[in-house]
């Protein structure tokens, strides 16, 4: 990371689309990748109402890192999301409380 600021500039991902996919490859994929190394099933938070293109999604997917993908909140509504929080007491991201 510390090598592409140098040599982009700590916001190049403004510049290209080309600069934006470099600057997530290095801030999220790599991470992502090296916390999943090990794993058989990574269990995600996905929602199909928060993108058009998970609409027709599929619950259970093979990613091609070689992991099982499982969504299992994927067609719940923010509805039942907030209603499962509240029954089961969970903690959550005070950023939402507005919602809650």
């Amino acid at each position: 990371m510390k090598k592409f600021v140098t040599e982009n500039g700590p916001d190049s991902f403004y510049q290209s689309v080309e600069q934006r996919k470099a600057c997530c490859t290095i801030r999220k994929v790599h991470p992502l990748r090296k916390a999943l190394e090990g794993y058989e099933v990574w269990i995600t938070g996905l929602r199909s109402e928060h993108s058009a293109n998970r609409q027709n999604m599929p619950q259970l997917e093979w990613d091609p890192d070689k992991i099982i993908k499982f969504h299992p909140i994927l067609h719940w509504t923010t509805e039942q999301v907030t209603a499962y929080v509240k029954d089961h007491h969970l903690p959550y991201n005070h950023l939402h409380k507005k919602d809650l």
